[in-house]
């Protein structure tokens, strides 16, 4: 049924009242055959991704830097870069960061075979002077890419490295004395037509043209990739952002950055991820998965895919706990999200993109999860923010929701597509809302269905 909207009083929404109450109860307890059977093969899948990514390994050798006496306000970076490099000239290792508070006043730049062990207690404090961030990198910035700031700590085409141990990275977004300023909006729309346009990324400088804030942590076209244990505070814009790399795992990451437009985790144009047992506060997405933005995106054409979500906990979330897009115009394909925890979330999962965008959403399965307070329980549209006339028509398809519970929401399930692009296929199996304001918001969908589902105390289906 399209172009319609509905509450639990809407004549779409089946309300099944006292006489049924019994057999809705007892059938949420027994599972369905069929939806056990693709859970099975589901698991296996899972299974058989997280099995395929390579974890990275380093030789036995390792080397320790300590804050010198003298270290207040000095700049610490060249110790470390210098046992990096030295490291990677002889084949790897490990670089084990002492304890203290290491002010760091430019980018540190990871290269192939290093772990950095950041030991508890050492922080690193980075610079909060933009001029430290030159000369500009190749980097994305929102789905287009760029010559812009490099990223605080950097990685580009890398094999085999690794950010661990339980010390703290930290962007120093709140200094009292930071140059950085506020994004600059006529250049973000700059450089989004630019990418639309198919301007040549070399002539796409602006490092030094504007205040288009880096990612905190960038790896950047690498394979083999491990972060763990770490904390990341205070970062000035995106948290962990893997672009354009494979075989990754992030493990046991705590992220607390509540500031606006400070994502988590973006994965974005990469393939055999795994994120597990993180946990968040974000003044945006705690999780973000991507693939590039319109034209540009396209272009390059690199998906994300193959990419598994497990056993995190997001506590404040200011946007979605885990969102899809809107950049996606290369695609996202089979993601697998488990046993998180959401407390107080804007949005549990949302999966938005536009008519500008092109490319495809498919094959999500989202299961086992428990939610205190939300806004909306689970949004998907393909008419988030359009800007260019709509001539890129996205396909948003195949989502399954299996097992999802929550204390409270505003607003249940919305769907949002558009006359010429609708949702399409989205199966959502054993919902339960315990108060929900509006249950259901549905516009523009195909295939469509309930099953098991109850909200406010009362069993929904669509029809």
């Amino acid at each position: 049924m399209n172009s319609a909207v509905h509450s639990l009083s809407r004549r779409s929404l089946l309300v099944l009242g006292v006489r049924s109450s019994l057999g809705v109860a007892l059938a949420s307890l027994l599972p369905l055959t069929s939806a056990w059977a693709v859970r099975k093969k589901e698991s296996g899948e899972v299974a058989a991704i997280v099995r395929s990514i390579r974890i990275p390994t380093f030789p036995s050798r390792s080397v320790r830097v300590s804050l010198p006496l003298d270290a207040k306000n000095v700049d610490a970076r060249e110790i470390i870069q210098r046992e990096v490099d030295a490291l990677n000239r002889v084949g790897g290792g490990r670089v084990i960061v002492s304890p203290g508070s290491w002010y760091i006043a430019g980018p540190l730049r990871l290269t192939s075979n290093i772990e950095l062990h950041l030991e508890a207690g050492a922080t690193l404090l980075f610079s909060d002077d933009p001029d430290h961030y030159l000369p500009p990198v190749l980097t994305r910035w929102e789905g287009t890419e760029v010559f812009g700031y490099s990223p605080f700590v950097y990685a580009y085409h890398a094999h085999n490295v690794a950010i661990t141990g339980h010390g703290t990275i930290s962007g120093n977004r709140s200094s009292k004395t930071s140059k950085w300023g506020w994004k600059d909006a006529r250049q973000q729309r700059e450089l989004r037509t630019s990418g639309r346009d198919g301007e040549p990324v070399y002539d796409r400088v602006y490092g030094e043209r504007g205040m288009l804030h880096p990612s905190l942590i960038q790896f950047f076209g690498c394979s083999s990739v491990l972060v763990e244990g770490i904390s990341t505070v205070d970062a000035l814009f995106w948290g962990v952002h893997l672009v354009y790399s494979n075989d990754v795992t992030v493990r046991g990451v705590t992220v607390d950055s509540p500031q606006s437009n400070n994502d988590g985790i973006d994965i974005d144009s990469s393939y055999r991820v795994l994120v597990e047992n993180c946990t968040f506060r974000t003044g945006d997405d705690s999780i973000a998965i991507k693939s590039g933005r319109d034209r540009d995106g396209r272009s390059i054409g690199k998906p994300s895919e193959e990419i598994v979500i497990r056993d995190c906990v997001m506590h404040e979330v200011k946007s979605a706990a885990i969102a899809l897009g809107s950049e996606m115009s290369g695609g996202i394909r089979k993601v697998f999200v488990d046993r998180c925890v959401m407390k107080n979330v804007e949005t549990v999962l949302d999966i938005k993109s536009n008519l500008d965008r092109g490319g495809a959403v498919e094959n999500v399965r989202v299961r086992s999860l428990s939610v205190e307070r939300s806004e909306t329980v689970f949004e998907v549209t393909t008419v988030y923010h359009g800007y260019m006339g709509g001539a890129d028509i996205p396909l948003i398809r195949d989502i399954r929701l299996e097992d999802v519970r929550v204390r409270l929401s505003e607003r249940g399930v919305v769907v949002k597509g558009a006359a010429k692009s609708p949702v399409e296929d989205v199966s959502i199996d054993y919902l339960r809302v315990e108060t929900c304001g509006t249950p259901t918001q549905i516009e523009n969908a195909k295939g469509l269905s309930f099953t098991r589902s109850i909200m406010n105390g009362q069993a929904i289906e669509w029809t």
